[in-house]
């Protein structure tokens, strides 16, 4: 909180009951609208994640809509295909394609695959 410009305020040795309580009623206001800022953030952050999560899933539905029914078939042959496609990889989808568009797969010499990179 202190990159914030906020701070609690400390406690002083000589301080009455009036001092005590306005402090306290400070601190807590001010903890309040950290804990308010961080939930809205959180929010923020959700909405987010959640609309990235809907655009690769439209992604990858587009490009893979885009191969043929064998082009397809030889994607769902890789051996990564579960975990990647769960997980709306595109980027993986994509590379994917390129190295069996390009007559390389799974079984493929690492040769090969060290080039493709």
């Amino acid at each position: 909180m202190a990159a914030n410009g906020l701070k609690f305020e400390e406690e002083p040795i000589d301080e009455t009951k009036d001092e005590k309580d306005a402090r306290e009623a400070r601190n807590k206001d001010m903890y309040e609208s950290v804990e308010l800022l961080l939930k809205s953030e959180l929010t923020d952050y959700t909405k987010r994640a959640v609309l990235a999560k809907s655009k690769m899933a439209s992604l990858s539905g587009i490009v893979i809509g885009q191969c043929t029914d064998t082009l397809q078939e030889q994607i769902r042959a890789e051996d990564e295909y579960e975990t990647n496609s769960s997980n709306y990889d595109s980027i993986w989808l994509i590379k994917t394609l390129k190295k069996v568009i390009s007559g390389v797969t799974a079984q493929s010499k690492d040769i090969i695959l060290y080039f493709m990179r």
